[in-house]
């Protein structure tokens, strides 16, 4: 065989050698920019009941902005998923209590917020503000137009989308394209610098035109149907994924602890206790105030303020003495971003002033939260 026949053959050799697929290759670490957009952590409980005032968080990094409505509800963190098997949690939205009438000044949404300083490469308020994508499946008891918004600037910038439900208590997948906002400015600041959310109830006062950034503050559009004009009505979503370009990419799971982790930002809680448990090692300020150290996990996005579940789940234990009931828990103002002292004042002077002393648990439902939500 001469060599031009050889090379004829290894020619005809390599077209038949099937070309390899593409590797399908997952979004980058932090790529989306929604912070537990798959429901799978919350610190606070599973269950948030009578949802009628603004500013309650839910799961982590959601809560709720209400205004002029009667209507109640209740959100739980449920196993209802889309069945890609993508999911393990969504949040369920239950009426309970019915808006009848949508009235001007009526409003309820589930939003997050982000911080200004992890949006600077959005470039808003410039000429190369870039497009992003949002993402997300939701499952309605309605068809027909929903609102899902974007509020920059602490709410002086809107865009707003209309996506429509085609079928009744099915889960569907929608993603929305919003271009970049050269006029709305993000400060470089640890505070909100995007609002993402969903409009249950949108009244007049609150709507605004669809597909375009305005200079306001709104949340719907005029095509926004009340959903809460039924307690037989039940919402849910998940898989919301925010991420720079054009088109939407799958939703990237990141392990659980990760998650925790960027949550902890935000809120960190001590919970879950036994029964006793001790959890918190400091002295005797003098004999009616004890002080500990609480170190976060994570650094938090500013000092943190503290909540709990009632005195009446602690005890306070100094030397030998017999534990006292604490009258109350709070920030001493000694704070920074992850190490915080906080105070347990004592219902009566039993403490022994530069002691030593413990904080305990005396039950199960014993919580502390630090806070510092944007």
């Amino acid at each position: 065989m001469t060599i031009t026949e050889n090379m004829a053959v290894l020619a005809r050799s390599a077209a038949t050698v099937p070309t390899a697929a593409a590797a399908v290759v997952d979004p980058a670490p932090g790529a989306n920019l929604i912070i537990n957009g798959g429901m799978t952590v919350s610190q606070r409980g599973t269950s948030f009941t009578g949802m009628g005032a603004s500013n309650v968080y839910l799961m982590d990094r959601w809560f709720v902005n209400y205004g002029g409505t009667v209507a109640r509800f209740t959100a739980t963190q449920s196993t209802d998923v889309p069945s890609n098997g993508d999911f393990a949690y969504s949040m369920k939205v239950d009426c309970t209590t019915i808006d009848a009438s949508m009235d001007a000044a009526d409003l309820i949404t589930i939003e997050t917020r982000l911080e200004g300083q992890d949006l600077q490469h959005l470039d808003y308020g410039a000429a190369t503000a870039k497009t992003a994508t949002l993402s997300f499946w939701f499952k309605s008891a309605k068809t027909g137009v929903h609102c899902v918004f974007f509020n920059t600037g602490v709410s002086t910038r809107s865009y707003i989308h209309e996506f429509t439900i085609a079928v009744a208590d099915t889960w569907e997948e929608f993603s929305v394209v919003i271009p970049g906002d050269a006029s709305g400015v993000i400060a470089n600041a640890n505070t909100e610098g995007l609002r993402v959310g969903f409009t249950f109830v949108g009244g007049s006062n609150y709507q605004a035109a669809a597909d375009t950034h305005v200079a306001s503050g709104d949340f719907a559009t005029s095509g926004q149907q009340n959903l809460f004009d039924n307690t037989a009505h039940n919402y849910f979503f998940t898989g919301v994924k925010l991420e720079v370009g054009s088109s939407a990419t799958a939703f990237q799971h990141e392990p659980y602890g990760d998650v925790l982790a960027r949550c902890q930002r935000y809120l960190c809680a001590v919970k879950g206790l036994t029964n006793p448990m001790r959890f918190g090692w400091g002295y005797s300020y003098n004999t009616t105030v004890a002080q500990w150290t609480y170190v976060s996990p994570v650094s938090m996005r500013a000092t943190p303020t503290l909540s709990h579940s009632g005195t009446s789940h602690f005890a306070i234990e100094n030397g030998a003495s017999t534990d006292t009931t604490p009258s109350n828990l709070v920030i001493t103002g000694n704070g920074y971003n992850n190490m915080t002292t906080f105070s347990c004042y004592s219902q009566t002077t039993g403490l022994t002033a530069g002691q030593g002393c413990l904080i305990k648990s005396v039950n199960t439902s014993a919580a502390v939260y630090f806070s510092s939500e944007l």
